[in-house]
């Protein structure tokens, strides 16, 4: 079961503190974490987010493992079809 735990902060350089000391906590199996956000609001009321783990990035990484094995074993069937009756034909 997963929790969302949320705590607000008068500013944000407090919030950036927190998250890096539960980073140090995490990395010293002290606490389990799957990621840590501070959300943050400009003078025009814009809110962004600051994550500890880029998603986007860590989507793509598996992605890649499971797509590069695929594409790789399709080229190799692909050239093993083109390139030995080519050879059969040359060398025969």
């Amino acid at each position: 079961m997963s929790d969302l735990v949320v705590v607000s902060f008068p500013d944000q350089e407090l919030a950036f503190e927190l998250r890096a000391e539960l980073a140090k906590m995490k990395k010293a199996y002290l606490i389990d974490i799957e990621d840590i956000v501070v959300a943050t609001r400009d003078e025009k009321g814009k809110v962004k987010l600051h994550q500890e783990v880029n998603l986007t990035s860590a989507g793509a990484v598996g992605g890649a493992f499971i797509i590069v094995p695929l594409v790789s074993a399709f080229f190799i069937d692909l050239t093993n079809a083109l390139i030995i009756p080519f050879f059969l034909k040359t060398f025969a």
